[in-house]
């Protein structure tokens, strides 16, 4: 099960023709290998009566499943990608971590997925909702099983590298995308863990190679960073700011996965207690503000191969400063990407 999410700078065209100001979008794919499922994804939006005309939160899921892997309301909107690995340093580190997988399968301790879940449906109707900055320190200390967490409030996005009870966190007000591998811990090829991970293929009766859902993963972080480099270097040419070159890389003439392949033939840093910066290459010296993209364009990244790809069930785009989905397209059947040159 392989995801693309994170937030890009956007100014939305207003109606009025007045100004708008530029707000965050965050952006979500989500790729899975189980095509039955495709015709079970929902969109519910939830309200509170007596009022029953106000959304206060919209939840894309699968029927039956009532956790919430991709979700906004008001303030704030959350995705769930899948992470391949874990601390593994230390036998105490697995005997905790997978220890907290049997409390969960027990009915002991919540899932990662309904904790997500209280902080896009806050049970109680009467208290303000939690902000950003008080959901993620709590969600990081939380024990949960790893997992890539993006949360934004249409002014700040944050990306938690979570383990069991630490994560690497990265901060960011215009640009950030975050897929199914890691930006600082060492990866799986460096530590030569090449296992196999026969959920990333659920229902294709398919094992996939970690390492090759990882390069797959970094392919479409860098495609993804791309689209928002090539920007950069459009603002940075019009302002006469010397130009950037932005990250390149490799395209499969047959546009399709890895997993497909073996089926077939400015930089911010956040410290936090219990984790670690974690910086991101800088596209110069500019205002945050000076760069933006339309929704348009946003909606072009995230569909374009190979964001969007042959597994990919759904792709949205979400509003956290409005509190709704702007943008959703659902994928019935899989995608087939034939070769332009």
């Amino acid at each position: 099960m392989g995801c693309t999410s994170g937030a890009a700078l956007t100014k939305l065209d207003n109606p009025t023709g007045e100004q708008s100001q530029p707000r965050l979008l965050h952006f979500r794919t989500l790729d899975w290998g189980m095509d039955e499922l495709r015709k079970l994804l929902v969109c519910f939006e939830y309200v509170r009566g007596p009022d029953y005309d106000t959304v206060l939160a919209t939840n894309i899921t699968y029927i039956g499943f009532v956790g919430v892997l991709t979700g906004v309301r008001r303030g704030l909107s959350v995705s769930l990608n899948f992470r391949p690995n874990h601390d593994t340093s230390s036998w105490l580190r697995n005997y905790r971590y997978y220890g907290s997988h049997l409390l969960v399968l027990l009915g002991l301790r919540r899932s990662i997925s309904s904790m997500l879940r209280g902080y896009i449906l806050p049970p109680d109707g009467s208290s303000p909702p939690p902000t950003l900055d008080k959901v993620w320190p709590t969600v990081m200390r939380t024990p949960s099983t790893a997992a890539y967490l993006i949360f934004c409030d249409g002014a700040d996005v944050v990306v938690l590298e979570k383990d069991h009870r630490t994560a690497h966190v990265e901060r960011q007000s215009s640009f950030i995308v975050a897929t199914n591998s890691d930006r600082v811990t060492p990866s799986v090829r460096e530590n030569g863990h090449q296992g196999d991970h026969a959920g990333a293929a659920l229902g294709t009766g398919v094992v996939v190679s970690v390492v090759d859902l990882i390069e797959d993963s970094e392919e479409r972080r860098k495609f993804m960073q791309a689209h928002w480099d090539k920007k950069v270097r459009q603002v940075r040419k019009a302002t006469s700011i010397p130009e950037c070159t932005y990250s390149t890389a490799r395209q499969d003439p047959l546009r399709r996965t890895r997993a497909s392949q073996r089926w077939g033939g400015g930089s911010s840093h956040e410290i936090v207690p219990n984790g670690s910066s974690l910086p991101t290459p800088s596209s110069g010296k500019l205002v945050d503000s000076e760069v933006t993209a339309s929704l348009k364009e946003v909606i072009k990244w995230t569909t374009t191969y190979p964001t969007t790809n042959e597994m990919t069930h759904f792709a949205a785009v979400m509003d956290p400063t409005e509190g709704k989905v702007v943008w959703i397209r659902r994928y019935l059947e899989p995608l087939v990407f034939h070769t332009r040159y």
